[in-house]
């Protein structure tokens, strides 16, 4: 099934790209033989290892996610999980920054979480990515 919606979309111009949840790492070789363009989310907590994949399979495959989301919540970890992926799964491109996957957090009332209104978890993430320029245009 996957192969025939890869070749629908390469037929018509289109790259095929797969959101998968899991670890799909015994996979990457078919999706790759297949046709697969990229891939995402790259889930960190399921066993993918975003450095592995990409010195593995990075001059075959778009990466798109593989940053711990599990660490937003703690500056100091996110940034420094972020140091020391982000050098690595963006060399010579075929990388989109994001998170490995969305999560929630149980608060306590009034408390907010890192990426919330206050900006400041954002803000942390951002000027983080940024100081791993520059990316690989496409």
């Amino acid at each position: 099934m996957h192969k025939r919606a890869i070749d629908w979309a390469h037929a018509k111009g289109i790259k095929a790209r797969l959101h998968s949840c899991g670890d799909v790492n015994p996979f990457l070789p078919e999706l790759i033989e297949i046709g697969l363009d990229g891939l995402n989310p790259l889930e960190v907590k399921a066993g993918m290892d975003p450095i592995h994949v990409k010195r593995t399979y990075g001059d075959q495959l778009l990466l798109h996610g593989g940053i711990n989301a599990v660490l937003w919540d703690d500056r100091d970890a996110i940034a420094a999980e972020m140091r020391q992926v982000i050098p690595v799964v963006k060399e010579n491109g075929g990388y989109i920054f994001a998170s490995d996957h969305s999560h929630t957090v149980e608060r306590e009332p009034g408390e907010l979480p890192l990426h919330s209104e206050s900006g400041e978890g954002i803000r942390v993430v951002c000027v983080t990515a940024r100081g791993a320029r520059p990316f690989s245009r496409c």
